[in-house]
């Protein structure tokens, strides 16, 4: 899954702010590449598809982009036959309703946790790197489905290392500064799909005769049409 990186930063050296985007841009790069601390830009959030000030950068990428990703996954499975599940609630939830800033941290990569995501029916809104890197998943308007049903009142964020998210958590605060921080160690694991109406079905009843030769096996009746003796 390809991921947008945007690198800025300060140069360590004293030195007077740059004049433009450009001069930003290029002070950011050689920091990077020097190997000084990096400082990242103020970003924006979503809130019902206005964008918040944020005290901390956050990516937007499409491909990652739950609300859209989520619906594409509900429709192909009801195609298939399929409940019909949505990863979040399709309906904007008032500001006042969020509760509880909920923070799931683990050692892992991007790839595998958006395909468990998938696999549970799932969303998240923020999910931060190991370096520090956001992205927003869904926009915050809209609650997260999580262990099996949404959760009206919460934040959801997925962290990559239990390093990387306390200065992103301290800018969420900022925006919901009454919600509560709760923090839980990241699990991967996917139960096993329910079985399916054919696994469920019971088997058929061979003691009814529905015509002939009808619950008699097939090589019985094999046997019978070559003419073979008892």
């Amino acid at each position: 899954m390809a991921l947008v990186w945007i690198l800025t930063s300060e140069a360590g050296c004293q030195k007077s702010a740059p004049a433009d985007a450009d001069a930003t841009a290029a002070t950011g790069l050689d920091a990077a590449a020097s190997g000084t601390q990096k400082k990242r830009m103020p970003g924006v959030v979503r809130w019902n598809d206005e964008m918040l000030p944020f005290g901390s950068l956050v990516l937007h990428n499409a491909q990652m982009d739950l609300r859209t990703q989520c619906r594409l996954l509900r429709d192909d499975e009801v195609k298939a036959g399929k409940p019909e599940i949505l990863c979040y609630e399709d309906r904007v939830r008032d500001r006042d309703a969020v509760k509880r800033i909920r923070v799931e941290y683990g050692t892992t990569r991007v790839g595998p946790v958006m395909r468990v995501l998938r696999a549970k029916h799932e969303a998240a809104h923020f999910l931060v790197e190991k370096d520090g890197v956001a992205h927003e998943l869904l926009d915050m308007a809209f609650a997260a489905r999580r262990d099996g049903a949404v959760q009206p009142e919460e934040i959801r964020v997925i962290a990559m290392a239990p390093e990387v998210y306390q200065g992103f958590v301290a800018a969420l605060k900022a925006l919901f500064p009454h919600a509560e921080v709760v923090t839980v160690p990241l699990d991967l694991t996917v139960p096993p799909p329910p079985p399916t109406a054919a696994e469920t079905a019971p088997p058929p009843d061979t003691d009814t005769v529905q015509g002939e030769d009808a619950a008699t096996p097939r090589h019985f009746a094999d046997d019978d049409a070559h003419g073979s003796t008892p």
